[in-house]
């Protein structure tokens, strides 16, 4: 797939008119139909606004063998650190109401030994 290709499957893709993609960039209409049929190419100026205006990474409008990378889910901080594996934590169990609120059922760590 050719970077005029990738230009056009991206502004298609995000509803966006070559007129409309042309003010965005500050460009006319004929550039981005010449951008899109391979009869010219963007200036890395114009590229990092085609990036910023499609919420995709440069490396994504320039590179045949650009791949997303994989997302990772955010990780959580427990105690000012990773959680730990859940077979290190304690059993949690029911406490009864706190009195705080009617509809409250309140939790809370039931160590080894503890009433």
């Amino acid at each position: 797939m050719t970077i005029g290709q990738r230009i056009r499957n991206s502004r298609i893709e995000q509803g966006v008119s070559q007129e409309s993609l042309a003010e965005l960039v500050n460009v006319s209409r004929q550039t981005v139909s010449k951008w899109e049929n391979g009869a010219a190419y963007p200036s890395g100026e114009n590229l990092t606004e085609l990036s910023r205006i499609f919420h995709i990474p440069m490396d994504a409008l320039v590179k045949d063998d650009w791949v997303p990378p994989e997302e990772k889910p955010p990780e959580v901080q427990y105690g000012g650190g990773p959680r730990p594996p859940a077979q290190e934590l304690p059993p949690v169990g029911p406490t009864g109401r706190c009195g705080f609120d009617s509809g409250c059922f309140c939790w809370r760590a039931v160590l080894p030994g503890a009433a």
